[in-house]
């Protein structure tokens, strides 16, 4: 990471039965961490791979990767059950203190 930026590959599902905003969610994260940058899954050029799927069924596919990844389902990061209340604001919080733990990254503020 040379440009001192952590770089998100993103892929999402197909967003066939929606139950979170799964673009929307991925701006959230990125306003709220300075450090992170955003490119398409396809880019092949990015540190994580962020796999969105907006319901439980968790369809979205797993490209080949061989770094870390962070994957989100509706009410869930990485299987983990995201607690009770606002799903997209919970998802948010788990999802940045889940890549902070991941990379070590420090919260802007």
């Amino acid at each position: 990471m040379a440009t001192g930026k952590l770089k998100a590959g993103v892929k999402y599902c197909g967003h066939c039965n929606p139950q979170e905003d799964g673009p929307a969610l991925v701006r959230k994260l990125q306003s709220r961490l300075a450090e992170l940058k955003v490119v398409p899954w396809n880019d092949q050029t990015y540190d994580v791979l962020l796999v969105v799927s907006a319901c439980p069924s968790d369809c979205a596919t797993r490209p080949p990767f061989n770094g870390p990844r962070i994957e989100i389902a509706a009410d869930e990061v990485r299987e983990w059950h995201v607690p009770t209340g606002h799903p997209a604001e919970n998802l948010l919080e788990a999802c940045l203190d889940e890549g902070l733990k991941v990379f070590g990254t420090r919260k802007g503020g």
